[in-house]
């Protein structure tokens, strides 16, 4: 079908209706220019060329809206459009080009977020990457061309943060991700990534066990605060701690799909490394079974632990506020919830529970993860150790006290 042609008229193209059909007009004045008019209204002006002759396909370059480009404008574009046409220069990917060249750090942060992140990432990472973009990439580097980003103006941004030293740590990987992506979308030159050489913070991995007086206290600070605070996080904190999953895992744990309380057990089909290793079999306590049992359900709420909006779990947020006051009142103040995971591979250790078993309880694809970030033995245990380890020294020097003497 030909496309229908006519002399454009600012006040004719004004007066049209929308109609079930999108309207296209060509402009019989400037070769290229067409008018659209969409059944839901919108009106725009367009440039239609072909670069190399009618042997190529025709390419459409959106010159702009109705409402913000006058008609005699449009014209004017057109013609500087058919002139670069002209001179074998292709005026749509100039445009583009002018456009990349002229992005921002926060432009490629928001397009890695939109397409590479919602994509490819789970929920709660992309909650932190969100966090991190706004609280500490965006503020000081989003506005900064992304061509112009060098390992310099990074080290200088990454080196003024000195109070959250992890938290920066974090934002430069997330940077980093982001230049990556600039690499694959030809935003930046390949290999080039700035951040590559930026030194990171030295992190000391955190060193927190359980003492059994501290369980004791925890214990009976729950059972005060029953009554007084949100029972379903009462419940969920009493399961995270009889458990060695994570808090996020018990949160989302489902009537109608997760649970097999009989055997002792729960099925969590999205986890950290879900994608690796599909389901994780988290082991459930016979307490936490009853715990499970006795809770009342809402109608129409899948969720075993429901949060405060209809129809959704119990988020990590409303448990910490309980949490607080629980380790508050348990004189417990930097403990977290994560550190029952810590409890259960040390404990498992001092049993003499095999690091393959103990890998497999917490979930763990790798055991080296388990014995790198969890396993610590008990202070008792080394105590122990050391007494016999170095039980010849003390008795050569004459230092075995009696009951020293009884181990030798």
């Amino acid at each position: 079908m030909k496309p229908k042609r006519q002399k454009l008229d600012q006040k004719s193209l004004k007066a049209l209706q929308p109609t079930e059909k999108i309207v296209e007009l060509w402009d019989t004045e400037i070769k290229g220019l067409v008018f659209r008019m969409y059944p839901k209204g919108a009106k725009t002006y367009s440039f239609v060329y072909r670069m190399g002759g009618r042997g190529h396909n025709s390419k459409w370059m959106k010159l702009g809206s109705f409402e913000s480009l006058p008609l005699i404008r449009a014209r004017e574009r057109a013609i500087e459009c058919r002139a670069k046409v002209n001179a074998g220069i292709d005026p749509k990917a100039e445009l583009e080009k002018k456009k990349e060249a002229g992005l921002t750090v926060a432009d490629v942060a928001n397009r890695f977020m939109s397409e590479y992140a919602a994509a490819k990432l789970k929920p709660a990472t992309i909650r932190n990457y969100k966090g991190v973009i706004q609280n500490y990439i965006g503020p000081k580097l989003g506005k900064v061309p992304v061509k112009d980003l060098d390992t310099a103006a990074i080290e200088q941004w990454h080196s003024a943060e000195t109070k959250n030293k992890m938290q920066i740590n974090l934002a430069l990987r997330v940077l980093s991700s982001i230049c990556t992506r600039a690499e694959k979308w030809n935003l930046i030159a390949r290999g080039s990534n700035p951040c590559r050489h930026v030194e990171r913070n030295k992190e000391t991995p955190r060193k927190r066990d359980i003492k059994e007086t501290e369980l004791e206290a925890i214990g009976k600070a729950v059972r005060e605060l029953e009554g007084a605070c949100n029972a379903w996080a009462i419940a969920a904190i009493k399961v995270v701690a009889l458990c060695a999953g994570r808090v996020s895992e018990v949160l989302s744990l489902r009537w109608d799909r997760d649970l097999f309380l009989d055997e002792g057990y729960a099925m969590i089909p999205e986890h950290k490394t879900s994608g690796e290793v599909g389901a994780k079999l988290l082991e459930l306590h016979p307490a936490a079974v009853e715990i499970i049992k006795a809770l009342p359900r809402q109608d129409g709420n899948p969720w075993v632990f429901p949060g405060g909006k209809e129809g959704e779990h119990l988020t990590k947020g409303g448990m910490y506020h309980t949490w607080v006051k629980v380790r508050n009142l348990a004189g417990v103040p930097d403990l977290r919830q994560h550190d029952f995971r810590s409890f259960a591979a040390s404990e498992g250790l001092n049993q003499g529970i095999s690091l393959q078993i103990a890998a497999t309880v917490l979930g763990h694809k790798d055991s080296r993860t388990t014995e790198r970030h969890y396993q610590k033995p008990r202070r008792r245990a080394t105590t122990e150790a050391a007494e016999k380890i170095f039980a010849p020294v003390a008795k050569a020097f004459r230092l075995a006290h009696e009951k020293g003497d009884e181990d030798f």
